[in-house]
């Protein structure tokens, strides 16, 4: 058992070291949501940089220092935006090289997904193998970090950043914890184009609530349902991998529209739709009741006749039509019309008494003569 003394010594040195540890950098702030934007900041002293011609590599604060990135979801307008904020520009810098000067950029935005890796190519100041701007999926990547006067590991830049003082980190993640583990991968080597990238709108971008102030703020923008729904990890590298920075995020899911009642689900099939191949009948329409009301007339109630309480009677028999010749009159003699049938009997009557006129003046005129 080691001395008390020693002990309390042991304690305060390990403390003092800590906050010496603390006082060295501002440690990362994962996806804190300010102003409608989602931020991931970086250390503010881990990116290095060749300072002259085959000089030495400074740490901190230099032109390729990235502060942080920030992302807008915009679900209903089914877009996402991307926010960058850094020391250098969207196009990269020319800057010197262990030999000569040389042009370096950004890397490719990569989004690790549980339906695999997509990537962003958003300049095509860099060495990405993408054609032209814009969203890919099926992505692999390659590093082009030695190419541009850069770390051959992951674990070399931890170790050199460390050594000179820096605090290195990615953002939402230690450095060490890179989804490309000690690679240096940064730009697409292959993948499949499937959208294209727009101009952002970064009104309400505010960096500079967390601290961060680099000389450069740009943006891009996408469609949104591009990539899958759920936990993804946002990883941006430049292109020499002087620094980094991760972003861990989640996108969920659209929310469905509200169906109303009556109509079918999204999916589901309307009852009302005949299938094909099925011959459909003809509805017959019922035989309408000319008693029955139709909809939106309204009906005018049957005002039943006056009846005599004293009178068990419910219906009203019919009256018999009553011929006009057997109505009295005390004043006014009835003279009686005959029936067609009456006047027919007559005319012939009267013939017949002609035609036998005719014949006795005939039989007369003919014994005359003789």
């Amino acid at each position: 058992m080691g001395h008390p003394k020693n002990g309390t010594l042991f304690l305060a040195s390990v403390v003092a070291t800590l906050c010496s540890l603390s006082a060295i950098s501002k440690p990362a702030e994962a996806a804190t949501l300010h102003g409608g934007w989602r931020y991931a900041i970086d250390s503010f002293n881990d990116a290095t940089a060749r300072m002259w011609v085959g000089g030495p590599t400074d740490v901190g604060g230099n032109r390729f220092e990235i502060y942080g990135m920030a992302i807008k979801d915009d679900i209903a307008a089914n877009k996402i935006t991307v926010a960058i904020n850094s020391n250098l520009s969207r196009n990269g810098a020319t800057v010197p090289y262990a030999s000569g000067y040389g042009h370096t950029g950004w890397g490719d935005l990569f989004f690790h997904t549980r339906s695999g890796l997509f990537g962003i190519n958003f300049t095509q100041s860099n060495d990405s193998d993408a054609r032209t701007t814009g969203v890919y999926k099926n992505v692999t990547a390659k590093s082009v970090s030695l190419a541009n006067d850069g770390w051959a590991s992951n674990s070399d830049y931890i170790n050199f950043v460390r050594r000179n003082g820096g605090n290195p980190t990615m953002g939402d993640l230690s450095q060490s914890a890179s989804r490309f583990g000690n690679s240096t991968k940064n730009v697409i080597d292959s993948g499949t184009k499937i959208g294209d990238i727009f101009a952002a709108d970064l009104r309400g971008i505010d960096f500079g609530h967390f601290g961060a102030r680099g000389s450069q703020t740009f943006g891009f923008s996408f469609t949104r349902s591009l990539l899958p729904t759920g936990d993804f990890v946002a990883t941006l590298i430049q292109e020499c991998f002087n620094d980094a920075i991760a972003f861990v995020g989640n996108l969920p899911q659209r929310p469905r529209p509200p169906v109303r009642p009556g109509l079918p689900r999204p999916g589901q099939p309307n009852p009302n739709t005949p299938s094909p191949g099925i011959p459909v009948t003809p509805e017959i329409p019922e035989a309408t009741n000319p008693n029955t009301p139709r909809p939106g007339i309204p009906v005018t109630p049957e005002i039943p006749e006056a009846t005599n309480p004293n009178n068990p009677i419910t219906e009203n028999p019919e009256t018999p039509d009553i011929p006009e010749e057997t109505i009295p009159d005390d004043t006014t003699p009835v003279t009686k019309v005959p029936e067609p049938t009456s006047l027919l009997a007559i005319g012939v009557f009267g013939t017949i008494l002609l035609l036998k006129s005719q014949r006795k003046s005939s039989e007369k005129n003919l014994s005359g003569n003789a």
